[in-house]
Parts: C-alpha cells; sequence; structure tokens
C-alpha cells in the first residue's frame, strides 16, 4: 500500500504512549484533557505551561504601529488573527469560510495567519478559489508574536482538538478576545471574561461573535491578567517551583 508524506502511521501513537507509559514512574501532562488521551484512567499530575507573562503584557506600541505599517493594515480595518501551525487539526479552512462570509457581509477586515507547516500552500490555494486572496495575510512563522497578538482585534482558535492550547492563553494575556472550539481544553480560560467557546458545528455563531467583537471593547488590567495566571498555575516562578517539588521527591501524588 502507497503511503504520502503526511499520512500518519497506523497505531504509532498508541505505541508510543504505552512506551511513556510502561517507562515512567511520574506521569505529568499539561492539561486534563491531553492527560486522559496519552495515559488513560491511570493517576497523572498536571504541569501547565509556563507563560512569560511580561513578554506579553508590555510590548512597545511603536513596534506595534510598525508591524501595522509593513503589513499595510490601516486604523479602520479589523484584524482577525490565528497563530498556529498550518496542520489539519488546526483547522484553517474554518478560518477561510468565516473569511468569505465577512466579505458577503462587506465587512472592512484582514485575517493575519502566523505560522508555517505542510498545509501553507493548501491554504494560500484554497483563499485564491474563494476570492478571498486580498483579505488574508501569510504572516509565516515569527520571533515577534507577541507583537502580532498586540496588533489582532480578535484571536480566532478553531482547532479540531488541542492537548492545551498556549495560544487562547497568551491571547488573554495580550487582553484580546479570543473565540475558540470547544475542542479547545476550557483549562486555558483565565476567567478575565476574554473567552468565548464555541462548537465549531456552529458556524452562525461564530460569524455573530466575531461581529459583536467589533462592537465591543473589553480591558483587563495587568493586575488582573498577573492574578489569574498565579492562581491557574501558569506562572514561570510557579511552574518551577512544583518541578523542583517533583524531582525532589516533595510532590504528592495520588
Amino acid at each position: 500500500m502507497s503511503r504520502n508524506k503526511f499520512t500518519p502511521l497506523i497505531g504509532l501513537d498508541s505505541i508510543l504512549k504505552k512506551i511513556v507509559t510502561n517507562n515512567s514512574n511520574i506521569l505529568l501532562s499539561c492539561s486534563e484533557k491531553a492527560g486522559e488521551f496519552l495515559f488513560g484512567s491511570k493517576n497523572f499530575t498536571i504541569v501547565p505551561n509556563p507563560i512569560e507573562t511580561n513578554r506579553f503584557l508590555r510590548v512597545s506600541s511603536i513596534k506595534v504601529q510598525q508591524l501595522k505599517s509593513d503589513l499595510g493594515i490601516s486604523e479602520e480595518i479589523f484584524v482577525i488573527g490565528h497563530v498556529g501551525r498550518f496542520s489539519a487539526e488546526k483547522n484553517h479552512a474554518f478560518i477561510l469560510k468565516i473569511a468569505k462570509k465577512l466579505t458577503k457581509l462587506q465587512v472592512n477586515f484582514k485575517v493575519i495567519f502566523v505560522g508555517d507547516g505542510e498545509l501553507k500552500l493548501s491554504v494560500k490555494d484554497e483563499a485564491i478559489n474563494l476570492g478571498i486572496q486580498d483579505k488574508i495575510i501569510f504572516a509565516g512563522k515569527r520571533t515577534n508574536v507577541e507583537e502580532f497578538y498586540n496588533l489582532f482585534d480578535v484571536l480566532l482558535f478553531p482547532s479540531l482538538h488541542e492537548g492545551f492550547g498556549n495560544v487562547a492563553v497568551e491571547g488573554q494575556v495580550s487582553g484580546k478576545k479570543v473565540i475558540a472550539s470547544t475542542g479547545v481544553s476550557e483549562e486555558v480560560d483565565l476567567g478575565l471574561g476574554l473567552i468565548k467557546f464555541i462548537d465549531v458545528r456552529k458556524f452562525d455563531a461564530w460569524v455573530k461573535e466575531i461581529l459583536i467583537s467589533m462592537d465591543s471593547n473589553i480591558t483587563v488590567s495587568e493586575i488582573d491578567i498577573k492574578d489569574a495566571l498565579y492562581n491557574r498555575g501558569f506562572g514561570i516562578d510557579g511552574v518551577v517551583r512544583k518541578y523542583t517539588d517533583i524531582y525532589s521527591g516533595q510532590e504528592k501524588f495520588n
């Protein structure tokens, strides 16, 4: 049987999960959903992926304005963003479908895709097929992603599934409205009123929420964001302490 380079090896996931589970004395996961996928009914401890708080909170407005200028985005344009690898589970096609609908509604917007991956060319081709290529900016893989978050008016995260979804957390830390699929763990919600979870099967609800976000402006203080990260264990210092406790044998497990 022939197999192209993008076809996953049958059963590889289950083999790797068994290897990890059977050769570990402590099982760790970044989220409940990821842990259940990896370890099934076995006990595991959640250690969140840490967030570089100041990197996303304290972004130079001058750099953001320069980025806007470089991308040719004027002040009146509503910016829809997505950060992630171009792979099937990230569901870029769904965002293109939304862009097509917004174009029909004559919304003045741009979609910015930040990232790279094996499906990038096919997503570009689909944008052309839909006649919306002038509405889409392919920014590529960037090291200044924090500037892009601050450029976005809303961050879309319609993944079919996610082990966790750091992008959704980073978007909230940047003070941006996030619309995420129900395939994303609700553990990413910082409790700041910045994220809304919608099933990707409810396309009209996504469009409606985007239109609502165009007329709303939620402001969250830096203190509230830092408190939310601390309380949910996303701070780097807290995660380091947790790993230190684990490796020194001080962490208690069920």
